[in-house]
């Protein structure tokens, strides 16, 4: 598999999550700025062409940094946990999607 987001400079972790017979490629990826600035997706329902979804989620502008989280099923959608540094403190936060 070769994956490049086309919307970012460089990524780094990545996790993936499967369901309903598609495969949900996460990066964590740095777009502006020198620091991890957001999460980027792809899809693949072979796990090996995988089409660029964009970004799903960017830091917020008093985050120093966005770290690598993990997907799983919640309710009627899908939840994310991921980290900001803000004010030199880490902090978890979750994302709720449909």
């Amino acid at each position: 598999m070769l994956y490049q987001p086309f919307c970012v400079k460089e990524m780094w972790d990545t996790w993936m999550y499967y369901r309903n017979g598609i495969h949900h490629l996460f990066t964590l990826h740095r777009a502006d700025s020198s620091n991890w600035d957001g999460i980027s997706l792809a899809t693949s329902t072979d796990g090996v062409c995988f089409q660029d979804r964009g970004i799903v989620l960017s830091k917020p502008a008093e985050a120093a940094w966005l770290g690598s989280g993990a997907v799983w099923p919640y309710e009627n959608g899908y939840v994310m946990n991921y980290s900001l540094e803000i004010e030199g403190t880490q902090r978890i936060c979750f994302a709720v999607s449909p």
